[in-house]
């Protein structure tokens, strides 16, 4: 398959050796996820051609980097048609808007059609920016333009360097709500890095963990959050908005069946989430996040509880994790973490395979 990105590189630095195997498909977006220091912005650089590295990268059938040849190859990173957003927006101080965004333009080998530019602009809200000097934008207004900017060059892939992580709670929130606009409107694949749990659940399609310049695991994100467990255990389940409720100003989500990908009307009436409601509608395709730590076990449905989400399940797995019991179960083939303590098992004749109740006290809309 050639509409893939394969990465294998290693670079030694003082103190720090960089050795990665990847193998990805190009297309929606892949959260590179792991701690400060373990390797995630050089991964990005190599693949984007600004730090020398050894090894070899191809992305969609065309070699950018193989030093292993009697004559290496390594594509100039202005050859490699890829857009990049820093932490840090690193705009063109010295010129307004419209002449960050011209600069782009000119860089770009093949120019967006003028309607796909004007798009691209409104979709991030730049238009009532363009006269504005860089120096008087706000940290989420200068985000904004650089992501435009990078959009505008008509980039095969884009490099997203924890574009959100100088900004405050509403800022990110916006930020990443224009993301998601992006992603579904461009189709541009997109790297994107960071050790942010919301963001990753919100925008990933793919996730791969970084630690100590190698990759420890890689794969779809429903399947990697439940086997490769992050800092604070999750999961994201997809569902569909079944009905909005004004009475009590919450949303009824049907999770879709975990069986079949295309199974979004395959639902079990008995498989339904409660939570507020917020901007979505009858219909829309939704994700959720569950914490662990947010969802317990019972033998049977319990019929007095305030818990409103109380769904049948089949225990998958279980295993102890540090001080702590994580459970995995299957909830109409989806699957979910529960976090339990030593105490709590030994109060419960859990075993694999066995069917139960799970209970769980928050959700997120994501």
């Amino acid at each position: 398959m050639t509409d893939r990105l394969q990465v294998a590189i290693t670079r030694s630095l003082p103190g720090f050796q960089l050795d990665m195997q990847l193998d990805l498909p190009a297309e929606g977006v892949t959260a590179i996820y792991g701690p400060s220091g373990s390797g995630k912005t050089s991964l990005l650089r190599a693949i984007a051609g600004l730090d020398p590295v050894a090894g070899e990268i191809n992305y969609r059938g065309k070699t950018w980097l193989d030093s292993h040849r009697s004559r290496p190859i390594s594509v100039p990173c202005h050859q490699r048609h890829i857009g990049y957003v820093f932490q840090e927006s690193s705009l063109l101080s010295h010129l307004d808007v419209a002449g960050n965004i011209a600069f782009a333009r000119r860089r770009c080998p093949r120019r967006l059609p003028a309607d796909e530019e004007v798009r691209i602009l409104t979709l991030l809200g730049i238009e009532p920016l363009l006269t504005k000097p860089v120096a008087v934008l706000s940290g989420g207004e200068r985000q904004r333009v650089a992501i435009a900017r990078a959009l505008i060059s008509n980039p095969s892939l884009l490099l997203m360097d924890e574009p959100l992580a100088a900004l405050d709670d509403t800022r990110r929130r916006d930020i990443l709500a224009l993301l998601k606009q992006v992603k579904a409107h461009t189709r541009v694949p997109m790297l994107y890095v960071s050790h942010n749990n919301a963001e990753v659940a919100y925008l990933a399609d793919q996730l791969v963990l970084v630690d100590n310049g190698q990759v420890t695991a890689s794969g779809a994100l429903a399947d990697t959050l439940v086997d490769h467990l992050l800092a604070e255990p999750m999961v994201v389940l997809t569902g569909e908005v079944a009905a909005l409720h004004e009475k009590w100003q919450m949303a009824e989500v049907r999770l879709v069946s975990g069986q079949s990908a295309a199974a979004v009307a395959s639902v079990a009436e008995n498989t339904r989430l409660w939570l507020p409601a917020s901007n979505v509608s009858p219909g829309d395709a939704v994700r959720l996040q569950i914490l662990a730590r947010d969802v317990s076990i019972s033998l049977s449905p319990a019929k007095d509880s305030s818990i409103q989400n109380i769904l049948p399940a089949c225990i998958e797995k279980i295993s102890q994790n540090s001080n702590c019991i994580m459970v995995t179960l299957r909830v109409n083939g989806q699957a979910m973490l529960a976090q339990l303590s030593l105490r709590a098992l030994s109060r419960l004749p859990l075993t694999e395979g066995l069917n139960c109740w799970v209970q769980v006290k928050s959700v997120a809309l994501i």
